[in-house]
């Protein structure tokens, strides 16, 4: 079998890139189908050929037939309720293969009226068209009940033997309407001898998030944001911190469905994770401190750091890697 992955992603920064190293390290030829400015047509992240955005979508299923050479092929599509559109079509040349619909989100959101309506079209298409579902989140097997569950993971290891955890606080966010700007503002206040480093994109780089985090960071000279990061440095960068916290609203339906490969990526490390109790953190409680406001992560921090309060023993990442995901994902596909 080979693989092929769609998605809007850059590979550098697709959250399932491990996904795609794991299915290359067993032996699965995998191409990542990137539609962006051109469509570009990648194996282990180098690109072999390219298209204008414009292509028929028949030339796209051309190269993709070229790559499975006549073999069995198995598509993630990871694009399809964005771009149903593209998907559909690409879909009736590409009739043999095995079809998988990925929802990696809850892609309803908050939307009412016309726009549900539209949505839950979209949804019923890709559903028709697919093979299979795979959500990324267990709570949306309530609204998919015949999909597979296949759970984040991360590709870090545990960096050894620690010191006394460090006040210096790691925040790895996407920065959007889902993080919480007043919790963070609070716990930096009640926390002067701590340090919150802020990394992450600015959703669609929106001036009016960008205002809200340059307020933050004039507010309280604890918090600095230091940019976008990559899934490759996440090795290097977090070796500067013992602590991870994921500050995301609550109950809203913007996190009901979240399962954050942030919260996959402290844990594999060995970090300690905080984490507003969003159903995903709560399914964790075990690994994961729960904190419901900023008084609850000011003491949650302090014992961490002060008095060795922990619940990671370090072995998160033997289960939750991605070649364990790759073997889940086979047995999946092989039903």
């Amino acid at each position: 079998m080979k693989l092929a992955v769609l998605s809007f992603n850059d590979y550098e920064r697709y959250f399932r890139k491990g996904f795609c190293e794991a299915a290359e390290e067993s032996g699965t030829q995998t191409l990542y189908v990137q539609w962006g400015k051109q469509i570009s047509f990648l194996r282990r992240g180098e690109i072999l050929t390219a298209l204008p955005e414009t292509a028929p979508i028949g030339d796209v299923a051309r190269i993709i037939r070229e790559f499975a050479q006549g073999g069995r092929l198995c598509v993630v599509d990871s694009m399809a309720f964005h771009c149903v559109h593209k998907a559909f079509p690409l879909r009736l040349i590409l009739r043999d293969a095995i079809w998988i619909y990925d929802v990696f989100d809850y892609f309803f959101y908050d939307s009412t009226g016309k726009v549900l309506f539209a949505k839950k079209i979209k949804d019923w298409l890709n559903r028709k068209m697919a093979d299979k579902v795979m959500v990324l989140s267990r709570g949306l097997l309530d609204v998919y009940p015949a999909a597979f569950h296949l759970d984040n993971a991360s590709h870090l290891q545990p960096a050894g033997a620690k010191d006394k955890p460090r006040k210096s606080v790691a925040v790895l966010a996407s920065f959007d309407a889902r993080f919480d700007y007043g919790l963070m503002a609070d716990l930096a206040e009640l926390l002067p001898d701590f340090v919150f480093h802020f990394h992450g994109w600015i959703k669609d780089d929106s001036a009016k998030i960008k205002s809200k985090l340059d307020e933050l960071t004039a507010r309280r000279s604890n918090i600095v944001y230091r940019g976008p990061y990559s899934n490759a440095g996440l090795d290097e960068l977090l070796n500067d911190y013992d602590i991870g916290l994921l500050p995301y609203v609550q109950n809203h339906v913007l996190t009901r469905y979240v399962n954050p490969d942030k919260l996959y990526h402290y844990l594999c490390r060995g970090m300690e994770a905080v984490a507003t109790p969003i159903p995903q953190a709560q399914a964790m409680r075990d690994r994961v401190h729960l904190a419901a406001d900023a008084r609850e992560f000011a003491q949650k921090l302090r014992a961490i750091a002060e008095s060795g309060l922990a619940l990671n023993d370090g072995a998160f990442h033997l289960s939750n890697n991605w070649r364990t995901r790759w073997r889940e994902f086979l047995s999946f596909v092989e039903r």
